[in-house]
């Protein structure tokens, strides 16, 4: 009788440790996975803002293209997309992406580096970074576009 107590403290012991240990081990899961996402979560802000001062800025740059293009890449196309509210199409060595208000023109193929925003009530009037003074207001509009589906989206844009 003795040894019957003993023996099925023992079992009961195990399986409450067993189960202490699965809970341990789902709750230790559990809270990496959200530090996880937390983390993505940090770095795609931070992209979505490195993206917003590329294009606040006035001039054209040095690979400006290719920085916006990879850029884009990191927070996803698709994030990219869902954020703005754009479609994209990638056509040879050239991204066009295009909403209900304005369309994005990217060219980075070798010896070209050419960024553009476009505001589709007028296709006439085009802003490119190389040449800042023509039409400067459609990069401005874009700019606030840009910022306030971002506000919609719980990214904070700065403004400096």
């Amino acid at each position: 009788m003795i040894l019957q107590d003993e023996f099925s403290g023992s079992i009961i012991g195990g399986i409450i440790g067993s189960i202490i240990a699965t809970i341990g081990s789902v709750l230790v899961w559990v809270i990496i996975e959200i530090l996880k996402k937390s983390r993505e979560k940090k770095k795609l802000k931070k992209n979505i803002r490195l993206l917003y001062k590329e294009f606040a800025k006035e001039t054209l740059e040095p690979y400006m293209s290719i920085n916006i293009k990879e850029l884009i890449r990191e927070i996803g196309t698709q994030n990219f997309l869902k954020l703005l509210k754009f479609d994209g199409e990638f056509v040879g060595d050239a991204i066009l992406f295009s909403s209900e208000i304005f369309m994005i023109e990217l060219h980075y193929k070798k010896g070209e580096n050419r960024v553009g925003l476009i505001e589709k009530k007028d296709l006439e009037k085009r802003f490119y970074y190389n040449e800042p003074n023509t039409f400067a207001e459609i990069r401005e509009k874009f700019l606030e576009y840009f910022r306030s589906q971002c506000e919609n989206s719980g990214i904070k844009i700065k403004i400096k």
